[in-house]
């Protein structure tokens, strides 16, 4: 097997790494995901204890990862941008109904 076959094969293995490790994050309540850049820099992030995902848009799309720069498609940016807002919406409904609950507590002792 050639040189260049061997790097696209490690290159496609890392890729599914990622995008797999990324994906099972995205649901994990323990990470935290950060929208912070994605106006300014079309980019999110996701990290988890010190592991630290950022996905890129705007000309050039990829995920960094530590020294890991994976490039990904079109299709891929806007299925895991779609993911993880997605999320995003779901923790701040979630969020937001816990705190009505516990108003509704506050309310109900204060009567």
């Amino acid at each position: 097997m050639s040189k260049e076959k061997e790097d696209n094969t490690n290159g496609k293995q890392e890729k599914e790494m990622v995008l797999e490790a990324l994906k099972n994050l995205m649901n994990n309540p323990c990470a935290t995901l950060n929208t912070k850049f994605l106006n300014s820099h079309s980019k999110v992030a996701l990290m988890f204890q010190d592991h630290i995902f950022e996905i890129h848009g705007e000309d050039e799309k990829f995920i960094q990862y530590m020294a890991l720069k994976v490039p990904i498609s079109s299709a891929e940016h806007k299925e895991l941008l779609s993911l993880f807002l997605d999320e995003v919406n779901k923790r701040a409904e979630d969020s937001s109904i816990k705190k009505l609950n516990e108003l509704r507590n506050l309310i109900k002792v204060g009567v």
